[in-house]
């Protein structure tokens, strides 16, 4: 019910007010947006490793002009945290990291350190989980050439790009590739991992899209009696 009346309610105030709107669309390239990422650590990771992650994540957007808010749900299964690690509109993620139990983990392979399951109610929405297991392994393996810190965040932003980008598809090089070896992630600590141009063109559009959208629906709202 939710989705349609949301629609309704943008389409409106597009009717209402052609100009302004356009006006936006004109120069949405040029402004600034905001994605938020909702984390859910399960399995408390050091303060440190998570700061680190975060930095990277956001090092990776930051060419794309999008800022990153951050909101840490605590673990407890309380009402209120069960709120705070939901996506509540566009451009609005909940990042869930755990261990998979041993016996569950070879039913996504050894291999595979994320997923990303986008909301079919809002733009840019959606869960991602990450299975910091793999990740503990991978940075284990790197010879500490790759810092738990580095890996995780290179999976958050990796599995973000997935929700943002049409198509949910991997790539040839950069941030998206589908499988990362070690000389990508010493390439990625030095900086030179990132999302290709066509990609930060796709994701820029499509978030401020998003937001525009929502902001809309909201304005809208409130003109109604």
């Amino acid at each position: 019910m939710t989705a349609p009346f949301r629609k309704g309610l943008t389409m409106g105030f597009l009717l209402l007010f052609p100009i302004p709107i356009l006006a936006a669309e004109d120069g949405i390239e040029a402004r600034g947006a905001t994605i938020t990422v909702r984390v859910w650590d399960r399995v408390q990771i050091d303060a440190s490793i998570l700061e680190h992650a975060k930095q990277v994540t956001e090092k990776l957007f930051h060419p794309l002009r999008i800022e990153i808010r951050w909101v840490d749900c605590l673990a407890d299964p309380t009402p209120q945290n069960q709120r705070c690690i939901s996506p509540a509109g566009p451009n609005d993620i909940s990042v869930r990291i755990y261990r998979r139990p041993t016996e569950h983990r070879q039913q996504l392979g050894h291999t595979t350190a994320g997923v990303a399951l986008p909301s079919p109610m809002n733009g840019g929405s959606g869960f991602i989980q990450v299975f910091f297991d793999r990740l503990e392994k991978i940075s284990q393996n790197s010879n500490r050439e790759a810092p738990l810190g580095l890996v995780l965040g290179l999976t958050i932003a990796h599995e973000i790009g997935h929700l943002l980008l049409p198509g949910n598809q991997h790539s040839l090089s950069g941030i998206m590739q589908g499988c990362v070896g070690l000389t990508n992630l010493r390439l990625a600590a030095k900086g030179w991992m990132r999302f290709t141009a066509e990609q930060r063109s796709a994701i820029g559009k499509n978030v401020r899209k998003w937001s525009l959208t929502e902001s809309n629906a909201k304005v809208y709202a409130k003109l109604l009696p």
